[in-house]
């Protein structure tokens, strides 16, 4: 992964090539060269090469061509570049090798304009300038790999890599966005449009920036499901089609990856699948080795992975480094946990850190994931059992008394956590909750300030409508599903991104995919689930590849108990401020006998719960910026 920044001014008035240096220098964990600069009239960019040998040869950014005057600096690793190349080469033919990526995004513009972007496969974010129609044109990929944030500032536009370049201009304003972080502190996520800063946004995932001297728009050119519903007449059609989607997916990330690709693995599912689709393509395709690296418990077993990492390198010959996770709390401060301007979500560094220099130490330049598979694009599985039913494919009872069983589930139990509650209104699970003598099921934690939530709007998200919303017609869950999950998945693969880029790696995800998430959206409710077990045609594609007891693992590892459990060691070395001094409680965002009575439940051994998290790390990351946010 590289980086990028830039300053356009579209009222033509230079721009000093010196305002750009400081939007470059505030990148984190970016451009080990330091960054390439290129000033031309209103137009400054500054690209943050990665390191020399995860740079194409003759990738010469920012880029300036002089026949279009457009310039142009991009964030991309694309596929299938000879088809695109013989496309877009300006001969017509495509002979000799295809040019650097940022040359091809820029013949694919040339070839279609604004329209270039979906014929573009790959990883990317790039800021384009066209100084004949003054208008700038600015794009990511469908899955938000690539981050790209920006401001309007009057007739100046401030692109970054990073929401701190953005704010490096000392003409954006450091005011924070209070419905972004009331929206984190009731756990909602991140909106993938949205920074925590009010002048600051983002292009979103499968999303492009359209700007002139009139107005600025922000448009989605990516919707996950593409086309009718697939219908093969033999079930291992599906598996096989899935298996040789997973497999280029894969093979197109290993490209300049050097003699050893790494794999992050966690035993599930996901990641353990990666990891052996990339050894078989070292076996037969003379692909790179493989190296993985997992985390192993002594004191929590639940959190456990070894006896699956076992299994990889007894049956595949996988080598997997284990790391002793409990030396290593989470979120610890002498680890460098620290926040960034982009999200209160910190890196944890720690275990992680541990792993990645085993991998380094094996000569790994490019790390694999498989963790980001399981923000939505795998099928839906509520609303898909509905939807499997209305269609008249009874055996889908079986799956559903199946999948309940696996989760310990009683048939009353079955029936409303997997057909009821996704689909109705909060109300309704509320009435019914006190027909039955229970309380209200409230989505907001009980310290949270209820006028700042009503002054924030986030009573309008927690009254929001059930998955009923979801059966109109023409309106899938995942297409509904698809923009928020993608908002945490952005903010989960920058962090990876930066620390893997501080010890000289880059990490890629095939799961994410843009084929093989376009055929798992169009995947009929039954192929993705069947007899009880999600991401049914993603089991059978790894038949005769996985070992069987990790294929047919029903259950996954959550790490909630590690978390908390570093949460209790950071306490006792180094008890949280008192609540009264807590930037949360001064601004009015938390009440504070009601977070400290939380927080005394958890200490004298109650649960650990997401919104506690959350609220920690909100208040350390406002702390950290206390003098510049207002």
């Amino acid at each position: 992964m590289s980086g990028l920044s830039a300053i356009i001014d579209l009222s033509g008035r230079p721009v000093d090539p010196g305002d750009i240096a400081p939007i470059a220098a505030a990148a984190v964990g970016l451009g080990s060269r330091g960054p390439v600069t290129r000033a031309r009239g209103p137009v400054a960019m500054a690209w943050l090469a990665r390191h020399d040998d995860l740079v194409e040869p003759g990738d010469d950014q920012p880029v300036y061509s002089a026949e279009l005057d457009i310039h142009l600096v991009a964030d991309a690793r694309l596929d299938e570049r000879e088809r695109l190349w013989r496309e877009v080469a300006p001969s017509g033919r495509g002979d000799g090798p295809p040019p650097p990526d940022s040359r091809l995004i820029l013949a694919a513009f040339r070839r279609w304009g604004t329209a270039c972007v979906p014929h573009l496969l790959g990883d990317f974010a790039f800021v384009l300038h066209d100084a004949r129609l003054r208008r700038v044109f600015a794009a990511r990929d469908h899955a938000g790999v690539r981050p790209l944030a920006f401001a309007r500032v009057g007739e100046r536009l401030v692109f970054g890599s990073d929401i701190g370049q953005v704010l490096a201009c000392s003409a954006v304003p450091w005011r924070l966005d209070e419905f972004s972080m009331a929206r984190f502190l009731a756990g909602f996520g991140e909106d993938p449009a949205r920074s925590f800063f009010e002048h600051v946004g983002r292009v979103p995932p499968g999303g492009f920036l359209l700007a002139d001297r009139g107005r600025t728009r922000v448009e989605r050119w990516w919707t996950p499901a593409s086309g009718p519903e697939i219908r093969h007449r033999h079930s291992d059609d599906y598996a096989g089609e899935c298996r040789a989607h997973l497999l280029q997916a894969v093979g197109d990330r290993l490209r300049g990856a050097g003699p050893v690709v790494g794999v992050f693995v966690s035993g599930g599912l996901d990641s353990t699948s990666v990891a052996v689709l990339a050894a078989d393509l070292a076996a037969h395709r003379g692909g790179p080795a493989v190296a993985a690296a997992t985390m192993i418990f002594d004191r929590l077993p639940e959190c456990d992975e070894r006896l699956h990492s076992r299994l990889l390198t007894t049956a595949r010959g996988i080598p997997v480094h284990c790391v002793p996770a409990e030396e290593h709390a989470l979120g610890d401060p002498e680890d460098g946990c620290r926040p960034t301007p982009d999200s209160p979500l910190f890196s944890w560094q720690g275990a992680f850190a541990a792993m990645r220099r085993r991998l380094r130490a094996s000569g790994v330049r490019v790390a694999l994931s498989g963790h980001e598979a399981p923000y939505g694009h795998l099928g839906h599985h509520r609303i898909g059992y509905l939807k499997s039913l209305l269609g008249g494919r009874w055996r889908t009872v079986a799956d559903i008394r199946a999948h309940g069983r696996a989760l310990g589930l009683d048939a009353r139990h079955t029936i409303e956590s997997l057909l009821l509650k996704p689909l109705l209104p909060r109300w309704i699970h509320d009435l019914l909750r006190r027909t039955r003598g229970h309380a209200p099921s409230h989505l907001l934690p009980g310290w949270l300030s209820e006028d700042f939530a009503r002054r924030s709007g986030l009573g309008r998200l927690a009254r929001s409508p059930g998955g009923l919303s979801l059966l109109f017609p023409g309106v899938s869950g995942g297409e509904r599903e698809f923009p928020p999950r993608l908002g945490a998945v952005g903010s989960a693969i920058m962090r990876r991104d930066r620390e893997e880029a501080s010890d000289g790696m880059e990490a890629r995800h095939p799961l994410l995919d843009r084929r093989l998430m376009e055929y798992l959206a169009r995947l009929p409710p039954e192929q993705v689930l069947r007899e009880g077990l999600t991401k049914s045609v993603l089991r059978r594609a790894m038949r005769g590849l996985l070992p069987e007891p990790i294929r047919l693992r029903a259950d996954k590892t959550r790490f909630s108990a590690y978390l908390a459990d570093s949460r209790r060691v950071l306490a006792e070395r180094r008890p949280p401020a008192p609540f009264h001094d807590f930037e949360l409680v001064r601004r009015g965002y938390v009440q504070e006998d009601r977070l400290r009575s939380a927080w005394s439940g958890f200490i004298e051994g109650g649960r650990w719960t997401e919104h506690l998290e959350f609220t920690l790390l909100a208040e350390s990351w406002l702390s950290d910026y206390r003098d510049r946010i207002p």
